[in-house]
Formats: C-alpha cells, sequence, structure tokens
C-alpha cells in the first residue's frame, strides 16, 4: 500500500510519531514486570496511540545510503500493539513474524512524501484460517486508517 502526501517528509513524520509515540516503547520490558495478562494489558494500553499503535522502532535508512550516493531520507518505522497482535497470534502464532508492522516513509521530489507498507494481511494468513483473516483484515483496517491521517494535511 503506498500513500502519497503533499507534506514534506520531516512534517510527514512528525505527524507519524505524534500519532504512535516519539520513543519506542520497551514491550519486553513491560512484559517482565507483569505476571498476568490484565496488568500487562493495562501498562501496554497507556502507549497506545489514537490509531492504536504504538512505536517500536525506527531506521534511518536515509542516514547511511547517501554514503552510497542516493541522497533522499528514507525512514523505515516499526508500529505496533501486542494488543491486536494477540488477535491473530491466538489462531495461528506464525503471524508473529509480520507483527509488529512495517512502514517505510519517503522523501518525494518537490517538496512531497510518502508512506508504503505491505498489507498485514497478505503476510499473515498462508493457509485457510478464517479467524485470523478476520483479525488480520482487521489491522489492515487500522493500519489504513493510520496511514490516511499521517499523509492527510
Amino acid at each position: 500500500m503506498r500513500f502519497d502526501s503533499t507534506r514534506n517528509f520531516a512534517s510527514l513524520v512528525d505527524a507519524l510519531l505524534a500519532d504512535v509515540g516519539r520513543q519506542p516503547v520497551p514491550i519486553e520490558a513491560i512484559a517482565e514486570r507483569h505476571d498476568d495478562w490484565a496488568s500487562y494489558e493495562r501498562e501496554v494500553q497507556d502507549h497506545v496511540g489514537p490509531h492504536g499503535f504504538m512505536l517500536f522502532a525506527s531506521f534511518d535508512h536515509g542516514g547511511w545510503i547517501k554514503k552510497a550516493g542516493i541522497d533522499r531520507q528514507v525512514l523505515r518505522v516499526i508500529v505496533g500493539n501486542p494488543l491486536i497482535a494477540i488477535t491473530m497470534l491466538r489462531h495461528d502464532v506464525t503471524a508473529g513474524l509480520f507483527a509488529p508492522v512495517e512502514l517505510l516513509l519517503l522523501e518525494e521530489a518537490e517538496g512531497r512524501s510518502s508512506l508504503t507498507y505491505v498489507k498485514p494481511s497478505s503476510l499473515m494468513v498462508i493457509a485457510p484460517n478464517e479467524p485470523l483473516l478476520t483479525a488480520a483484515q482487521r489491522l489492515d483496517e487500522k493500519l489504513e486508517a493510520l496511514a490516511v491521517k499521517v499523509v492527510s494535511r
């Protein structure tokens, strides 16, 4: 999925981070602090942004591709939510290969930008599994809502 934006790259990045958070959430450390799902869920919920996601990691490809002669800003961002992921992993733990999800933010020509990702359901559902497909399609919808919000002015 690709979403073009009239926003410049910095504005696109800022819009995404305003929604998912500016600092990666230490999700594994949160898990270590809790012995049960209910208390874990309460703490995780404190980090969830308006569209249901939180920042897990980012990689500034633009910082190193310049060395190879590519003068373009590129940021790979990992976002997710274990409270969403569990709705899929309950049906097939191999769905965890594609949760959390990855977004690629690109600087485009003329001060524009774009946001690209692979639709999660197209990756997660590799065999017939209706409950998994339904949960993954809900994730698709949430991710698309986030993308539309982030690229819009």
